[in-house]
């Protein structure tokens, strides 16, 4: 059937013959339509009867009382009220009692509940802890038990799972021989979603590793290092210039990529998505990256491993003034930091002065000589508290993270245009800098030194939370350290109103329940080895730190020297010949370090003491101690007396 087309005069009302400015209207309907269409048609323009009108008008008339009796008693905002309904409720009747609330109606708008449950409670008709429902399974006190024992799981580094709350009712249910209607005594999920809708505070959130090291970072401590940064900043007057605050900090960019969370594919694909990745294996290169509080981040400072080659250039295709450096492993190590230093950083931080430094207390940024560089040049490194940077060190809070999702999105991309190359050491440079402008974001740096608390320098940036995992690393530890959920407040018995007392039987908690929901604590352990990071003062430019750092290098050389000692007498008794290395009465030409004595006939290279007139071996003394530069001195004075 051809579809109809009519053309209307716009006078008339006939058929025109002039050409309209908009498209002929197919006004036909098929045939499978027609029907369904008169239909409608018929029912939408037939009269309704009186007793239909009737019944609609009741229909409204109710849904407006509904509407009218709920309006300003309930709220549905949960934001506003994040506590337990059954809380609110004694809270609505502590009010009344008390004369806070004047009238019933107040107290119910005030916290979020129904007019009649307030009303039925205040008169007595109903117990306070009365809920609509089935018989609960658990106790009130058993309820508040479990959820103060999954906050203070979850605050201490060991967050309870669906599976695990389910666990633990179930093992309650099953010792203590209740008659429940779950399977196995196992509880359903419904039963797990009314747990969580009557403890609204509780809820399903993402998880993130934390090793034992950052664990045990305590608040105190975290207090200690904020009053002496504070302190520090103050005394050289930077509290108000952030373009002289820097941090610096490495992180690894690996060259197979990293596939997406998700992405879109066929519904009749089983299985995940391939991912075609771009590297070898789990190869990475180590990169360097250091910003100030102001937003300014310098060029990248990359670390392959190997040597330098001759018939390629690393930094081809990378950002300009960019630097790279070679070691054994590819990562960070004393001399590479120190080579950072000098010819990357010192050149492109400006000429004022005082300036500060903030790294992390890695082994490769303490280095004996890079300290007295940096006195000279009137720069303080300042180190943050250790295994605290994932919450102190501004790179890893904000920077480190953006970085890495650009580089793995740039990654995709590039394998996608280019399926048959490798990334290699060769040609990472290159990838990296494409994606550096899209880096450097002023704003998101600068809020990350404001995250941290690093600038302008803010405890409460830090929030206790992060430093709960450190109670499971105390002697004592107690239930009570995180807000318990539901408050226990004695009521007057003065008042006319039921005031809520919860019975002995609601509040009691099952043995079976405490055993199950114990803490975990750690049992008394050996004292950890010496770190030559926990005795470094925070200011490691002050001469304190480098004397401390002096000392450290002279006992390594001590230790060394008495090893090597040992072992030559090991040697000369087995050998069966008299120990040539045994000290003698006479302590002349002895060098204090090894004890070894000054023969003429072995060419050894000492040196000498201006001020106490003693000789040490050059091999025994740090090299950072003894070299050409404070030779050439007419005067060298050895540790002790310096």
């Amino acid at each position: 059937m051809r579809p109809q087309k009519r053309k209307l005069n716009e006078d008339s009302g006939g058929p025109s013959n002039k050409k309209s400015k908009w498209k002929e209207i197919d006004l036909s309907i098929p045939t499978r339509e027609k029907r369904r269409y008169h239909h409608k048609r018929h029912v939408c323009n037939k009269p309704q009867s009186q007793e239909s009108q009737l019944t609609d008008r009741k229909k409204k008339l109710a849904l407006f009382t509904r509407n009218y009796r709920r309006e300003g008693m309930i709220d549905q905002d949960p934001s506003k009220f994040p506590t337990p309904r059954i809380e609110r409720i004694r809270t609505a009747l502590e009010g009344l009692s008390s004369g806070k609330y004047s009238t019933i109606h107040e107290a119910a708008s005030a916290n979020g509940v129904h007019y009649d449950q307030i009303q039925r409670r205040a008169i007595g008709n109903v117990k306070w802890y009365r809920r609509n429902g089935p018989k609960p399974y658990l106790t009130l006190g058993e309820e508040r038990h479990l959820a103060r024992w999954v906050v203070t799981m979850g605050n201490r580094g060991f967050p309870v799972s669906p599976k695990q709350l389910k666990d633990t009712v179930q093992e309650l249910i099953t010792k203590d021989g209740r008659s429940t209607p779950f399977r196995s005594g196992r509880p359903s999920n419904g039963w797990y979603t009314g747990f969580l809708k009557r403890n609204p505070s509780i809820q399903l959130k993402p998880t993130k590793t934390l090793n034992k090291a950052r664990a045990k970072v305590t608040k105190q401590a975290v207090d200690d290092w904020f009053r002496n940064f504070n302190c520090f900043i103050s005394d050289l007057n930077l509290s108000d210039k952030p373009g002289l605050i820097y941090n610096f900090d490495e992180t690894g960019f690996g060259l197979s990529g990293k596939p997406p969370r998700y992405a879109l594919g066929s519904r009749h694909m089983k299985g995940a998505l391939p991912q075609m990745t771009s590297g070898e294996g789990k190869k990475q290169i180590t990169v360097g990256v250091c910003a100030n509080a102001d937003g300014k981040l310098l060029p990248p400072y990359f670390l392959f491993k190997g040597t330098r080659p001759n018939s390629w250039d690393p930094l081809a295709g990378a950002p300009p003034k960019s630097v790279a450096y070679f070691t054994e492993s590819g990562w960070m190590t004393q001399t590479s930091f120190q080579y950072w230093f000098q010819n990357q950083f010192v050149q492109n931080i400006g000429n004022e002065r005082p300036l500060v430094l903030l790294l992390d207390s890695h082994e490769g940024h303490i280095a004996y000589d890079l300290f007295q560089t940096a006195e000279e040049s009137n720069i303080h490194l300042y180190r943050f508290l250790p295994n605290a940077t994932h919450f102190l060190q501004p790179l890893d809070v904000g920077v480190f993270g953006h970085m890495k999702r650009s580089y793995w999105d740039y990654l995709r991309k590039w394998v996608a245009r280019n399926p048959g190359e490798t990334i290699t050491q060769r040609n990472v440079s290159r990838i990296i800098g494409n994606i550096w402008e899209d880096l450097e974001r002023p704003g998101l740096i600068r809020k990350s030194f404001l995250s941290s608390g690093i600038f302008p320098v803010n405890r409460a940036a830090v929030t206790d939370e992060m430093t709960m995992p450190s109670l499971t690393f105390r002697e004592e530890t107690t239930d009570t350290e995180c807000a318990d959920q539901v408050t226990t407040n004695k009521a007057s018995p003065e008042t006319t109103v039921h005031m809520p007392t919860t019975p002995d039987a609601q509040r009691a908690v099952s043995l079976h329940l405490t055993k199950a929901t114990e803490l975990p604590s750690v049992k008394p352990q050996k004292k950890a080895r010496r770190r030559l990071c926990n005795e470094l003062p925070y200011d490691v430019t002050s001469p304190t730190a480098i004397d401390t750092m002096k000392e450290h290098l002279l006992s390594k050389c001590r230790s060394k020297a008495r090893k090597e000692l040992l072992a030559k007498k090991k040697h000369f008794e087995k050998k069966g010949i008299e120990n040539l290395v045994q000290k003698k009465k006479s302590q002349e030409f002895r060098c204090p370090i090894c004890g070894g004595k000054y023969e003429e006939k072995v060419k050894v290279g000492w040196v000498g003491c201006d001020t106490c007139n003693q000789w040490y071996h050059m091999s025994c003394m740090p090299k950072e101690l003894v070299t050409a530069k404070m030779l050439r001195k007419k005067e060298w004075c050895c540790p002790n007396c310096k």
